[in-house]
């Protein structure tokens, strides 16, 4: 059997799709079992993800809809015996649901396994259709209570099905707190950081006089050059030592460099919980702020609210606190290592392989 990845990338729709599934990848192919990548989207950064992992892909023009997207696949010859696993933009499905579901129910009549990854609350396509699928994956906090209409053979719901990149695994475990004052200060908010959330915790800081600081500040791969020249600029009236980051491998090593982490509420939250880094959440608009409202109650950090809706003085005073609070940073640390692990990865993988069982 062959496990066919068929995953979206873009500048909206971000990489995330796409390392998710050459995690979950990479897992299989340690299992001496064959996979392959049909990806829709920025042709200039799929070689640049995959050929590394020595995986094989085919790119699919974005401009290809569901209504057509079939008949586009059947000419790449995949055998009858694949398991399709979709990993897809979410906002393009959900406004394309009758053909999602009229795509989704071709290939489950042309190939034995079709599988969904899917969103979480807004963004979660099996709650508005029952869709012909042998799996179904929402590896998310409060996953447990949505309300679905899928009748899928497996149903894999919460974090403990959550996939991390595997240079990251070792990483995760727990952390001793030891410094009574936190000075090392991560910033991250993503591939691009379309709102501009560096800039303002980077802002932020220039109120904490109290405290000499050593922030590093990841720059995403999608950052706009323009900006960077902003952060830099910053950096060289800022009261604190600030080194900027471009394209770090792996988040995992300067989370456990860090005392604490200030970053967007993206995914990136469940490699901070898993890891034990303590950390204040910003979220770039209501979407992101409703769907880290499950993620608030693991206790791992927390979450500010909205970045237009917050002053800098709030950003601050949050990072003042955790800079003084070591029993604060403590309890954080512990709570993100109790509710975060690193199995997901096999978990998933193994439900992948034991559908064959059925």
């Amino acid at each position: 059997m062959i496990y066919i990845f068929r995953v979206d990338i873009g500048y909206k729709t971000g990489i995330g799709h796409v390392k998710r599934c050459i995690a979950i990848a990479k897992e299989i192919k340690k299992r001496d079992l064959d996979v392959l990548f049909i990806v829709k989207g920025l042709n200039n950064k799929v070689s640049s993800l995959l050929s590394p992992e020595r995986i094989s892909y085919f790119i699919m023009p974005s401009e290809v809809n569901y209504k057509d997207e079939f008949k586009y696949i059947s000419e790449f010859k995949i055998e009858n015996n694949a398991h399709f696993i979709l990993d897809v933009s979410y906002s393009k499905t959900l406004n394309d649901l009758n053909n999602f579901e009229l795509y989704t129910k071709e290939l489950k009549d042309n190939y034995k396994y079709v599988s969904l990854i899917d969103g979480f609350l807004n963004s979660c396509v099996t709650s508005f259709l029952d869709l012909p699928i042998d799996i179904l994956l929402i590896p998310y906090v409060g996953a447990e209570d949505s309300i679905l209409k899928t009748k899928a053979k497996r149903i894999l719901l919460g974090e403990n099905y959550f996939i991390f990149d595997p240079d990251d695994i070792p990483n995760i475990k727990s952390r001793e707190i030891h410094n009574e004052n936190a000075n090392k200060v991560l910033i991250t908010a993503g591939g691009s950081d379309p709102n501009g959330l560096t800039i303002k915790v980077i802002e932020a800081t220039n109120f904490i006089e109290d405290n000499h600081l050593v922030l590093k500040c990841v720059i995403g791969p999608e950052f706009d050059q323009e900006y960077v020249k902003e952060i830099m600029s910053l950096i060289r009236n800022s009261k604190h030592e600030i080194i900027l980051i471009k394209r770090p491998k792996t988040l995992s090593d300067l989370m456990t460099w860090s005392d604490f982490t200030v970053s967007a509420s993206g995914l990136t939250k469940y490699l901070l919980a898993a890891t034990g880094t303590p950390s204040i959440l910003i979220s770039i608009d209501k979407e992101h702020a409703d769907i880290n409202s499950s993620f608030d109650h693991i206790n791992s950090s927390n979450h500010l609210g909205i970045l237009n809706e917050i002053s800098t003085d709030k950003i601050a005073q949050e990072i003042k606190n955790l800079i003084i609070f070591k029993s604060r940073r403590a309890a954080m640390s512990k709570a993100g290592n109790n509710a975060i692990n690193a199995n997901g990865n096999t978990k998933v993988v193994d439900e992948l392989i034991n559908i064959n069982m059925d």
